[in-house]
């Protein structure tokens, strides 16, 4: 439960929901939360709109931010990675496009943890096939990059801005009459 975390004056989950028993027994003292998460994965987002109406009916503040898919330009590797420059990005790009990796609208047609997009930027693309930039799951640049635009289950910065204003606004906020004194 929240027993331990009363102290909060808010509250940031991403990517993920909470246990749905757990906010329904603390939703009276729950802090203000932003829930900011991708909804192609559904599943987490079901319980994430549920968090947000049990909490919304006990009358907690709470914001949900959505992370969408992200289009893929000829510059998203080069403004994103500082190893990665405008003619590298150009080409991850094109070998994308050429492979069907990349739709009209340049979004992803598959989920980059379970396509061939390693093995056709490895082929095209020198500095990768060289070593220079870094392709391995879950750890390089490029794959965290594609898992983000593709918008499934990852970390993004889509409205950083507006969940960092949250947050701040309810910190600096005077306490809150739930909160236990010092």
């Amino acid at each position: 439960g929240l027993e331990g975390y009363r102290w909060l004056k808010a509250a940031a989950v991403q990517i993920m929901a909470l246990p749905p028993d757990m906010v329904e027994a603390a939703a009276e003292r729950f802090p203000p939360a932003v829930f900011w998460h991708m909804p192609r994965d559904s599943w987490t987002a079901g319980i994430v709109g549920n968090n947000v109406d049990t909490l919304k009916r006990a009358g907690r503040t709470v914001v949900e931010l959505l992370c969408e898919p992200m289009a893929i330009g000829d510059d998203f590797f080069h403004q994103r990675m500082d190893e990665v420059d405008q003619g590298t990005s150009q080409g991850m790009v094109e070998t994308l496009r050429h492979h069907g990796l990349l739709d009209d609208a340049g979004l992803l047609t598959q989920d980059p943890r379970m396509s061939g997009w390693r093995a056709a930027l490895q082929r095209n693309v020198s500095r990768i096939a060289s070593g220079e930039i870094g392709l391995a799951a879950d750890r390089s640049g490029v794959s965290e990059l594609l898992n983000a635009a593709f918008a499934q289950h990852e970390f993004c910065d889509a409205h950083a801005d507006a969940a960092l204003d949250f947050l701040l606004r309810h910190a600096l906020a005077p306490p809150r009459a739930d909160t236990p004194a010092g």
